[in-house]
């Protein structure tokens, strides 16, 4: 009797003890769900973070795009605008010699109109000169030909 007592009571500590590990599993098991829960909230809220965090990258490479066409097309009208102004100083530059040439030309003008002018009297006066020879000239031509008749009229 005292035996199979002995045996028995070994048998219920045996069970206690198994009962007592299961519900230390179980309260182990239920500490570690609700960790998993918590860290699955928390992985949750990263991966929304982290969206956040990408969506506004994105807008923000976008931005960033849009900003550098923006730079690239302002330095392209700068550099339009720096070859306008250089153009525009070449302009300035060259008028000067320009001007100065057209002021000898004039000023060469000026000094070929009095030329003409003075060949032009010079012509009138050949004219002059070679109308008065042409007379001289007739006037010899008909002394001449009285001559001629008067030696015949001696001969």
């Amino acid at each position: 009797s005292s035996s199979s007592s002995s045996s028995s009571t070994h048998e219920s500590e045996a069970t206690n003890k198994l009962k007592d590990e299961l519900e230390s599993l179980r309260k182990a098991s239920a500490n570690q769900q609700t960790k998993i829960t918590q860290l699955e909230k928390e992985a949750k809220g990263l991966r929304d973070e982290i969206k956040d965090y990408d969506d506004k990258e994105q807008a923000s490479q976008k931005q960033l795009q849009t900003t550098k066409k923006q730079f690239e097309e302002a330095q392209k009208q700068l550099q339009t605008t720096k070859k306008q102004l250089e153009e525009t100083q070449k302009k300035l530059d060259s008028a000067k010699p320009l001007q100065d040439k057209i002021k000898k030309l004039e000023q060469d003008n000026q000094e070929l109109l009095k030329s003409l002018a003075i060949s032009n009297e010079t012509v009138a006066t050949f004219k002059r000169t070679s109308g008065q020879l042409q007379k001289q000239c007739d006037e010899f031509s008909k002394q001449n030909i009285e001559l001629q008749r008067s030696y015949r009229n001696i001969s």
